[in-house]
């Protein structure tokens, strides 16, 4: 059975903190994946990676059958 994850980059200004005031540092962009439980499975995890496509390969390499939105 497929999982499907939501994956969405977090904007984090110049100083390191994201729009709520949570601070990630500064250097590659952040990444949080997550489903919801739908089908019995959760997930929650953040990366840091270039582009949406190496943090899909991070998720993936923990989540074989992850399958993204969009």
């Amino acid at each position: 059975m497929h999982t499907k994850v939501r994956l969405e980059r977090i904007r984090i200004n110049s100083q390191g903190y994201d729009a709520s005031g949570a601070y990630w540092g500064v250097g590659q962009p952040v990444w949080h994946a997550w489903a919801d439980g739908d089908n019995g499975f959760e997930l929650e995890m953040h990366y840091r990676a270039l582009d949406r496509d190496a943090a899909k390969a991070k998720v993936i390499a923990q989540c074989p059958n992850a399958t993204f939105f969009r």
